[in-house]
């Protein structure tokens, strides 16, 4: 069976937050949390990719027999009452070109935000992204950025959005490119949520590849909607090893290629 990452927004002092901003959580950590006790490796990939992984487990319930799954007899429980069998697993990445975090639990949502907060010594909220363009265009009360790219193809022939672009260097039309347009915090306008609603139709439409508009709402929080945005989650394949539990490493590879596969 799949098991899957879902997608979330991380917001660090009400911004989504660059790579550099989780270096300090860079270290092998111990963490308890509701009486769970908590073994955090983590690292930062090509200068783009927090990766975080942890084992945890707690130390009741005991029991001080168990069954022998060989004989099926029972016999003295090797583990003490002192001892914590670190059987659960939980993965999270953060994406600092997508600003998204992928987490293998959502239950886990609301300790990874404590976490982050009492380690980062920062004001930390994990929320869901926007699925719904009309939600996420009501929501937000100024416009930070919006960007969009465009490929050659059959439905892009009439588009006059990428009339000016046409022929410009006398190279004649682009196979492709992307437009940023910063406004650094202006108020949202009729004007602009008209041309929104128009560029995710033209997405429906096939004449553009993307769109990712950033904007805050009523309380200076950042928000991110993004059209090609794993809007649910993301399967993986990976399959557990024979002691019940996945190798860290594989899931952090397959994960890392399905997200490069679909920037493709």
């Amino acid at each position: 069976m799949d098991f899957h990452f879902s997608s979330l927004q991380l917001i660090i002092n009400k911004t989504a937050p660059d790579i550099n901003q989780l270096s300090p959580l860079i270290k092998e950590d111990k963490y308890i949390y509701n009486n769970i006790h908590y073994i955090f490796n983590s690292t930062i990939i090509e200068d783009r990719f927090f990766w975080l992984y942890s084992e945890f487990g707690k130390p009741l319930p005991y029991n001080k027999d168990v069954i022998d799954n060989e004989t099926k007899e029972k016999k003295k429980n090797p583990r003490t009452e002192n001892d914590i069998e670190l059987n659960n697993q939980l993965f999270c990445l953060y994406d600092s070109k997508s600003k998204r975090l992928f987490i293998s639990n959502t239950k886990k949502q609301k300790f990874i935000e404590c976490f982050f907060k009492e380690k980062l010594k920062k004001d930390i909220v994990i929320k869901r992204d926007y699925v719904k363009p009309e939600e996420f265009i009501d929501k937000i009360k100024t416009i930070e950025k919006i960007s969009f790219t465009s490929r050659k193809n059959l439905f892009t022939d009439d588009n006059t959005i990428f009339e000016k672009s046409n022929n410009i260097f006398g190279l004649g039309e682009p196979e492709d490119f992307k437009l940023d347009l910063n406004y650094s915090g202006r108020k949202k306008t009729d004007i602009f949520i008209n041309f929104f609603n128009d560029l995710t139709n033209r997405k429906k439409n096939l004449e553009i590849d993307s769109l990712v508009c950033i904007g805050k709402d009523d309380e200076d929080m950042e928000s991110i909607f993004d059209i090609n945005s794993f809007t649910q989650s993301i399967p993986l394949k990976t399959k557990k090893q024979k002691n019940g539990l996945y190798n860290d490493d594989k899931v952090k590879k397959d994960l890392l290629e399905k997200i490069k596969e679909k920037e493709k």
